[in-house]
């Protein structure tokens, strides 16, 4: 049966790191999309304390476009889809691909018409944009719109939503 699980909240308030111990209780074969891209130094530090984190018990798969397409293709090798994250994976479109907001909410709906089909447990991990001020830059209230337009839509789906505050899980659905 399909199971989505959706994880938000605040930068570094643990949604990583609490989603990969509730992945570890759901399924044996674990696969991580890891939407990253290392574009400097400390981003790429960031990746490797990630990957270490994670050590063996995951099998990472990296994917900072194609989400739905990588998707299917775990779906068909593990029981838990751990996808890291939302947040990035929409920045990575808007500005390092420049795709379109049109071609953007495309991907958006490949996305949510892959999760009808998957038979695995998937988890996503994503920022709340929603609580802070208005951007001034308009590329920073382009994204800021379209992450809160696909949170949504994946919280409509998901079984279960968790806002993490502080290191600390509150199931919100």
């Amino acid at each position: 049966m399909n199971r989505i699980v959706l994880i938000t909240g605040g930068v570094k308030s643990g949604k990583s790191a609490w989603a990969l111990t509730h992945g570890e209780e759901l399924g044996a074969r674990r696969g991580f999309i890891a939407t990253a891209t290392a574009l400097d130094g400390e981003m790429q530090k960031k990746i490797d304390l990630h990957q270490e984190e994670r050590g063996a018990r995951w099998q990472t798969i990296e994917e900072p476009r194609d989400l739905p397409g990588q998707l299917v293709a775990a779906d068909r090798e593990y029981d838990v889809v751990l996808v890291d994250c939302l947040t990035l994976w929409v920045s990575n479109l808007l500005t390092l691909y420049e795709l379109s907001e049109d071609a953007v909410s495309e991907a958006f709906g490949d996305l949510t018409s892959v999760l009808a089909e998957c038979r695995s447990t998937i988890i996503f991990v994503t920022n709340e944009v929603g609580m802070g001020i208005m951007p001034m830059e308009r590329i920073s209230r382009r994204y800021q719109n379209m992450l809160g337009r696909l949170n949504k839509e994946i919280a409509a789906l998901a079984d279960s939503v968790y806002f993490m505050v502080s290191g600390i899980a509150t199931k919100i659905k």
